[in-house]
């Protein structure tokens, strides 16, 4: 497990005063629809039979959501992805997947094709943080009729590892990272404030990033 610490400074309006206090928050609207765009490199050193080998992976995808409603503080929304990329610098080759990509050879490429613009759910908080991802496993309904015959280990192996980089779990650390960025209270200016994510994808890591706006 990692602990990342990220600082950020936020500028506050220059017209807040410090006895006031404000809330800093999003403010969708049903029916609004707003995409959003992730990109990473993660660089693995793995030992195998006594030698290290190191693993260079970039991961990229773009995706929609659409606000479906708003009740008890919680936005409702519909995600889903419009493409998917990842490419990987082994010791013996290099190895890139791409949803547009069309070859009938390239069984991962087929696979991530067959999961675009597929909807599932997000419940996101006025703050960012994601409640809830559920539904994500409409992405892999008919994900492999595009592709040949595949044996159950190595659809088992190919889902793994689309979970990993795109399943529920890392799409809620993804979208946490760039939507929570907004206190859980009032503040006032001078004030700073914690957000705490949780990442789960190809590496796991606690990020903390700390907000301090700058005074004028």
């Amino acid at each position: 497990m990692k602990k990342i610490i990220i600082l950020l400074i936020v500028f506050a309006a220059s017209h807040l005063g410090f006895s006031q206090k404000h809330t800093i928050e999003l403010n969708l609207k049903t029916g609004d629809t707003f995409s959003q765009i992730y990109n990473a490199d993660i660089s693995m050193v793995q030992s195998f039979n006594g030698q290290e080998m190191t693993i260079k992976m970039n991961i990229g995808s773009t995706w929609s959501l659409k606000v479906l409603g708003f009740a008890n503080n919680v936005y409702d929304l519909e995600a889903s992805y419009n493409h998917m990329k990842m490419t990987m610098v082994l010791p013996n080759g290099n190895m890139e997947f791409d949803s547009d990509k069309n070859d009938e050879k390239d069984i991962m490429s087929k696979v991530l094709g067959g999961m675009m613009n597929k909807p599932f759910s997000v419940k996101m908080t006025k703050s960012g943080k994601i409640a809830e991802v559920t539904g994500v496993e409409n992405l892999f309904s008919g994900a492999f009729d595009s592709v040949g015959q595949v044996d159950d280990m190595q659809k088992k192996q190919i889902l793994d590892q689309v979970m990993q980089s795109y399943g529920d779990k890392a799409f809620k650390g993804n979208l946490e990272m760039s939507m929570a960025i907004f206190p859980e209270s009032k503040v006032s200016k001078g004030d700073s404030w914690t957000i705490n994510t949780k990442l789960e994808s190809q590496m796991t890591a606690d990020i903390q990033t700390w907000f301090h706006p700058l005074q004028k």
